[in-house]
């Protein structure tokens, strides 16, 4: 499960995703992931009704295409 769903099922939606506000480490000098941080929060925003998946990948689907 990523950052991005943990806080989309908490109803916080970050509003600025894009390859820029992810901070990837790497395993020593390999080409390992060894985590990924999402960052700038500064546009996210809580939503305090129940929101659905469809209306989360709705919400996302720009972004999602972008990172493709």
């Amino acid at each position: 499960m990523t950052v991005a769903q943990v806080a989309t099922e908490k109803g916080i939606y970050h509003y600025d995703l894009h390859p820029g506000n992810f901070l990837v480490t790497f395993v020593g000098s390999t080409l390992a992931v060894s985590s990924i941080e999402l960052l700038d929060w500064g546009l996210a925003t809580l939503v305090q009704k129940p929101v659905t998946k469809g209306e989360v990948y709705e919400y996302y689907k720009e972004d999602i295409r972008s990172l493709s």
